[in-house]
């Protein structure tokens, strides 16, 4: 087996699309390639929801989240965390039509509950990100499927409805710089993953 390759990430965070207090330049700064985290907190049902993706302007991704989520086309969830409506289709905003009124309040609370950390570079344009979004993915989905919690005690469901592909070679990520992003990632992630004994 080949040497393990390491990529680190230096997370940056938390920004809220509905308190950012940031200057022009951070700003710029943000308008770059690399990976994220969108967060949701429950607090009611100890749940946290998690996204991560892959984008060539974060910035811009910040946006178009937010947009999709106030325009009805992502699932929108209660303060329970439950979701409540489900975009499945094409047509699911036209399904929704009639439950406008009650459905708008709680895209807006999804909006105010979303919590963002990002790890960006420009510096090498070969940066494979879609290997390390699906890392995180499967970091995401296993924390899930086994039941890990937060240090809070905070149980982690998953929005991601597909995977990134797999690295083709040996690669180890470590998660540097903000706390929440390593609390649910975990401060390393390891391709392939190490067999329990």
């Amino acid at each position: 087996m080949s040497e393990a390759e390491t990529l680190d990430l230096h997370w940056e965070g938390p920004v809220s699309p509905t308190r950012m207090d940031m200057t022009a330049d951070a700003l710029e700064r943000m308008a770059r390639p690399g990976v994220y985290l969108c967060l949701q907190h429950y607090p009611e049902a100890q749940r946290v929801r998690a996204y991560a993706g892959v984008t060539k302007d974060f910035r811009l991704r910040l946006r178009e989240h937010v947009a999709a989520t106030l325009g009805l086309t992502y699932d929108i969830a209660d303060e329970t965390g439950r979701v409540v409506f489900r975009h499945t289709h094409r047509d699911s905003l036209f399904d929704a039509a009639s439950d406008v009124d009650a459905l708008h309040p709680l895209a807006a609370a999804e909006v105010k509950r979303m919590t963002w950390f990002f790890a960006l570079d420009d510096s090498d344009p070969y940066m494979p990100w879609h290997i390390v979004e699906g890392m995180l993915i499967r970091r995401l989905k296993s924390a899930a499927i086994t039941g890990e919690t937060l240090a809070d005690g905070t149980h982690i469901d998953v929005v991601n409805e597909r995977g990134g592909p797999a690295p083709e070679c040996p690669l180890v990520i470590r998660n540097l710089g903000a706390d929440e992003a390593i609390d649910i990632l975990g401060p390393e992630l390891v391709w392939p993953a190490k067999e329990a004994a």
